[in-house]
């Protein structure tokens, strides 16, 4: 009796890509190198969004991502998108080089209004169209070649090359409508461990410092932007007194000058639980007009950051201070009481 041969099971040799020398989100990168492959298989790469909080390198992975795709890259901010013209300057630059590959990647795309991501559902689809109503007299060149005189007012219809590509960026995923959600390939962002940020820095560091310096700077930053930001501030705080490391009460002084805590919170963070402390329970159009910031950076910034640690709780009432939030409060100024739940 014959022994039945064993499957023989072979694999390719792994891509080195551009994006892994992007520190960390080990999964999103896992997902991107699929991604990115179909696209070079089929020539054609799939919409995304990128879904993180602030500042955990959505625009840098953006830009990765067309390197690796040797795409053209053309970045646009969704605060500056008020109609849909502003996407046709970049739709015929494409179609003038229909052999290369062009990413839009448009950043803060919770901020597009209604009309702009009604209008980007067409875009999306395929066969791509972009739909808009001529907001002056103006004249359009038809695929023949012929040039059509279009009147104000009159609904367009533009077809789209196939070689555009959008990538959506957004720290607020829940402000893009469902129909555009189903029309995009998710990315979204695990939280970042300390010894993640931990690295990024060490390797972005022009001075050595030992260790604890850098989980200390882990500690204080509530995203890579904000620990990239106090690294080049403590290198520079370090080289103006001639330092080579920092005492505790040195790095302490560093956070005084930059507003923040050894905890992490800034001005904003300890104002917003000084209001919740002295009232309990706050709506948030008055809590933005006692912070003076928008009620956006206090969803979007304050809260969440707040919420992961653990300093806030929700209620039926809403957002209260958790008893940690009431005991970093206690501790915070000797006049605050602290009340137990």
């Amino acid at each position: 009796m014959s022994r039945s041969t064993p499957e023989k099971i072979f694999h390719k040799k792994k891509e080195n890509l551009m994006f892994d020398s992007f520190k960390g989100q080990a999964k999103v990168k896992e997902k991107l190198a699929i991604i990115i492959h179909q696209g070079k298989m089929t020539k054609k790469t799939p919409h995304i969004g990128l879904f993180s909080s602030a500042g955990c390198g959505k625009t840098t992975l953006a830009a990765l991502i067309a390197k690796e795709l040797g795409a053209e890259y053309i970045y646009m901010n969704g605060t500056a998108i008020k109609e849909p013209m502003t996407f046709a300057n970049k739709i015929y630059q494409a179609k003038k080089t229909p052999d290369k590959h062009f990413i839009i990647f448009i950043d803060e795309a919770h901020s597009l209004p209604r009309g702009i991501q009604d209008n980007l559902l067409s875009i999306l689809e395929e066969p791509a169209i972009l739909c808009f109503v001529a907001p002056t007299k103006m004249k359009c060149a038809k695929r023949d070649g012929t040039i059509k005189d279009i009147k104000r007012g009159e609904s367009i219809q533009v077809a789209l090359p196939k070689n555009i590509s959008f990538l959506l960026g957004t720290t607020h995923r829940g402000a893009l409508q469902d129909t555009i959600l189903n029309r995009l390939i998710e990315i979204t962002f695990d939280p970042y461990t300390t010894e993640e940020v931990v690295d990024i820095i060490r390797a972005a560091a022009n001075q050595e410092f030992p260790d604890d310096i850098f989980y200390k700077i882990a500690q204080i930053s509530r995203n890579i932007r904000d620990a990239k930001k106090y690294l080049l501030g403590l290198e520079a705080f370090a080289d103006m007194h001639n330092l080579i490391t920092l005492t505790d009460a040195q790095f302490s002084e560093f956070c005084s000058i930059y507003g923040v805590s050894e905890d992490g919170l800034n001005s904003n963070d300890l104002r917003y639980l000084s209001v919740l402390m002295e009232h309990h329970t706050v709506g948030l159009n008055n809590m933005s007009s006692l912070l003076g910031i928008t009620a956006g950076e206090i969803t979007n910034i304050v809260e969440p950051y707040l919420f992961q640690k653990g300093l806030l709780a929700m209620t039926p009432k809403g957002r209260e201070l958790s008893q940690s939030g009431h005991l970093r409060m206690g501790r915070a100024s000797d006049d605050m009481m602290v009340i137990e739940e």
